[in-house]
């Protein structure tokens, strides 16, 4: 009603970003209406989001060109969506850190099993796993008939070298017979 017979009127209100698209959408209408959602400035300057229904009618006889329709006010149902879709976007990523977080958790359980399984000197298994696949062997072992093998190995004299040329070159020797051990094994072996 407000805008009845001043298409610059109604532009006038059309939000600056908008107006050249609405009066393009307007002009082209031929027999068929159209919706469009766009927004307008109040007058107290807010900006608000509307859908036009709108249709054209034309009087043949007048030679007369109007457009009818109704204008809804769905400023909030737009605030929803973007809302909807920022927290989608927060969502993936939180996504993708959480993935980043698991894969790092992965890795730093990984690192802390091999630590908690693994001499730091030698690099060779410790007392509980060697004993839990030690069980595991023997379990099988007597299961099936199989033979089970366990070398015992101790390094001569190893004191007497650790006092006289001191822990660091004792380690060195750990270090050395281990990575011996750790070449002639085969990767079943424990």
């Amino acid at each position: 009603e407000v805008f009845r017979g001043d298409f610059n009127r109604f532009l006038d209100v059309v939000y600056d970003d908008d107006r050249a698209y609405v009066k393009e959408s307007l002009e082209r209408q031929t027999s068929e209406g159209y919706d469009e959602s766009f927004r307008i400035v109040y007058s107290d300057s807010s900006i608000r989001w509307i859908r036009s229904h709108t249709f054209p009618i034309v009087d043949k006889y007048a030679r007369t060109y109007r457009i009818a329709g109704i204008l809804e006010d769905i400023t909030r149902v737009h605030e929803l969506q973007e809302q909807s879709e920022n927290l989608l976007v927060i969502n993936q990523e939180n996504m993708a850190a959480l993935e980043l977080q698991g894969q790092e958790l992965g890795l730093a359980n990984a690192k802390l099993e091999v630590l908690a399984t693994t001499d730091g000197l030698t690099g060779l298994t410790n007392h509980s796993p060697f004993q839990d696949k030690l069980e595991h062997c023997f379990n099988l072992t007597h299961r099936y008939g199989t033979p089970l093998s366990i070398v015992l190995l101790d390094v001569d004299h190893f004191k007497q070298f650790n006092d006289q040329f001191g822990h660091p070159a004792g380690d060195d020797v750990l270090r050395s017979v281990g990575e011996l051990l750790r070449g002639h094994c085969r990767s079943t072996d424990i």
